[in-house]
């Protein structure tokens, strides 16, 4: 003989299984949604700053044109005349060329590469930017407080490429503009 079946009882039971199923989708579907809206924020909180970053000064307080070659840099000042070079007998000794800039001052970079890719790279900037052959990449950057830094090719361009240093020495606009001046008397 057949024993009745609990109708309510059974459904009772199925009911606890569809709602802990229905719980741990809600979940994932919440928890993914969250990331996603998260993961929008990261974004645009990026683009926003790269924008502030990739924006050109209409009027720079300097213009300077970095050239990057294999196994150096050379920076120009070309409103003063001034250049400064690396040059294979400053790599032979390991000197580093120095680029000098003004502390404070929107400085407009046009950099360049002579040979192949190579980056133009301020670890304490936080800041790095590719030096093409055939174009010019054109930035500004602006450093706030005087001292020193280093800088490197972050990008790996030939045998000598971990000797491609070049150090920053940020000075106060008018220890700057004597520097500046010194150079293009010589």
């Amino acid at each position: 003989m057949d024993r009745p079946h609990d109708t309510a009882a059974g459904f009772s039971s199925l009911f606890h299984v569809y709602l802990g199923v229905a719980v741990a989708v809600v979940v994932l579907v919440f928890g993914a949604v969250g990331v996603a809206i998260v993961a929008l924020g990261l974004i645009a909180a990026t683009f926003r700053t790269e924008g502030g970053e990739d924006g050109l000064a209409a009027r720079p307080g300097l213009e300077i044109s970095v050239t990057a070659y294999q196994w150096s840099w050379r920076f120009a000042y070309p409103a003063a005349g001034v250049v400064v070079d690396g040059g294979a007998v400053a790599a032979a000794r390991h000197r580093n060329p120095t680029l000098v800039v003004p502390a404070g001052t929107v400085i407009q970079f046009s950099l360049r590469s002579r040979d192949v890719l190579h980056s133009f790279f301020v670890p304490d900037m936080r800041f790095k930017r590719y030096a093409f052959p055939d174009h010019t990449n054109v930035f500004d950057l602006e450093f706030a407080k005087s001292g020193r830094m280093s800088g490197a090719c972050a990008q790996f361009c030939g045998w000598d490429h971990a000797e491609m240093r070049f150090d920053v020495l940020v000075l106060p606009p008018a220890r700057f503009q004597a520097w500046l001046d010194a150079r293009e008397r010589a």
